[in-house]
């Protein structure tokens, strides 16, 4: 019989911390503006450790249950596009496998949202999205790592599309990202050859948005997400 590690009996315990919490929420037990006891004292109330308290935490904050302000604690949040949200963050977290279905649901999103910030993206829209891409390419100069301004890039291609509801969705996308791929996510931008593939990509992608040619926007980003799924499955692989 394996013996489950460390690592697999807190990640089970701090799920149950954000079922547990989410299911107070619905009750009605933890209402909008309501405080939760701070990071101490919820551990010793549950009887679980304070770094499942801290992991659980950041899952609630990243489906937008909870806002969390240093030095006040954690508050339940009020009632907003969120809550549409996140049942679907819910049910990706806890579910999601591998990365394909995450993958597929990012190439839909981000797919769609490139056609649409190709004719909406203002001047500003522009801006930030070239910003973002060459701020990826310092990062990865400097030898400092670069999923923040990879991160950026890609919320900000969304935001472009100016539909709130597409953008809190790769919001969240994203969010699940990072928690499930980050280590995996940040050697991949560290290897010279494919940061050298990305960064082309996303200038490419930011060409096609300024020529208002969302069709070519489409296949670039497609193309940049499925060679991302590939390479992070390789990394997943060899963990």
């Amino acid at each position: 019989m394996k013996l489950k590690s460390d690592k697999e009996k807190n990640e089970k315990t701090y799920k149950r911390i954000v079922m547990h919490i989410q299911q107070l929420i619905r009750e009605g037990s933890l209402a909008p503006g309501d405080r939760l006891l701070p990071e101490r004292q919820l551990a010793e109330a549950l009887n679980v450790s304070r770094n499942c308290v801290r992991e659980a935490l950041s899952v609630l904050e990243m489906m937008g249950l909870i806002e969390v302000t240093p030095g006040e604690g954690a508050y339940i949040k009020q009632a907003s596009l969120d809550s549409i949200i996140e049942p679907l963050a819910t049910v990706l977290w806890k579910d999601l496998e591998g990365m394909h279905y995450l993958f597929e649901v990012r190439r839909i999103i981000e797919g769609n949202a490139v056609q649409l910030a190709a004719k909406r993206a203002d001047d500003a829209d522009l801006y930030r999205i070239r910003e973002d891409a060459l701020q990826v390419i310092r990062d990865i100069e400097a030898g400092v790592p670069a999923d923040e301004s990879d991160t950026n890039f890609h919320l900000h291609l969304v935001a472009a599309s100016k539909n709130p509801l597409l953008s809190e969705l790769a919001y969240m996308l994203t969010a699940l990202m990072k928690e499930k791929y980050g280590p995996y996510r940040r050697a991949m931008l560290a290897s010279p050859g494919l940061a050298s593939q990305f960064t082309r990509q996303h200038l490419q992608i930011y060409e096609a948005l300024k020529e208002k040619d969302g069709e070519k926007a489409k296949t670039i980003i497609l193309e940049h997400l499925e060679l991302a799924e590939r390479e992070l499955t390789d990394w997943d692989n060899k963990d």
